[in-house]
């Protein structure tokens, strides 16, 4: 008989990179990779997913190359390469890159309170609601010029939930820094800040002692 051709469409979907771990809100490095290989006309489609099992596709991302966004959760991204000859499409997908998202939460503090001169605050300062992906860290910090700083650890003992100041002499915020750790990035995040207030007043004086004679008016 005659001979026939059956044309086969090789296509290679090549990679998009590696994974990544950023902090929350941050925006990860653009997924590149190796370039894709095909016989016929190559398009792209990439697709993410929150769970890395069901994959959508990202409206308007049809390049070989992708920059995402700032994210707030785990995310994993694929690129669908599409080769089409002789009218017959054939698609295959990448291996999944994972961003990992290191979120942290430094929750709330109180404890605010007013005290008099060189009193030890009789409260504890106290967080709460505190959460990390990671492996977290806490550190009280103060400040003597105000709620917007500039801060300073605090000398011992603030590296607990709880944390009592030493004796003030002047007003004194406090907030509470708190780290996530998800090798190798380190994420922060600050709590609010409070006021302890230091009541300051000076007695002054009532003149110098005197000596007078019985009956006699000082």
């Amino acid at each position: 008989t005659n001979s026939i051709l059956v044309t086969i469409n090789n296509l290679v979907p090549g990679s998009i990179g590696s994974d990544q771990t950023i902090c929350e809100g941050d925006t990860p490095a653009p997924l590149t990779g190796d370039a894709p290989a095909g016989d016929g006309t190559l398009t792209y489609q990439w697709q993410s997913s929150l769970n890395g099992v069901t994959y959508s596709n990202i409206t308007g991302a049809t390049n070989q190359n992708y920059s995402p966004g700032p994210l707030t959760a785990d995310t994993w991204f694929i690129r669908q390469m599409t080769s089409t000859l002789n009218g017959t499409p054939c698609t295959e997908s990448t291996a999944p890159v994972e961003i990992t998202v290191n979120n942290v939460n430094a929750g709330t503090i109180t404890g605010e309170q007013t005290i008099c001169e060189n009193e030890i605050p009789p409260l504890a300062l106290t967080s709460a609601g505190t959460s990390a992906d990671g492996t977290p860290g806490l550190q009280w910090q103060y400040s003597t010029a105000g709620s917007t700083g500039p801060w300073t650890d605090v000398p011992s003992g603030g590296n607990a939930v709880t944390y009592n100041p030493d004796a003030l002499t002047v007003d004194t915020w406090y907030r509470l820094e708190v780290t996530s750790e998800i090798a190798p990035v380190i994420c922060t995040d600050y709590t609010n800040a409070i006021k302890i207030t230091v009541n300051n007043f000076i007695p002054g004086s009532i003149d110098s002692d005197q000596e007078i004679c019985e009956g006699s008016i000082p």
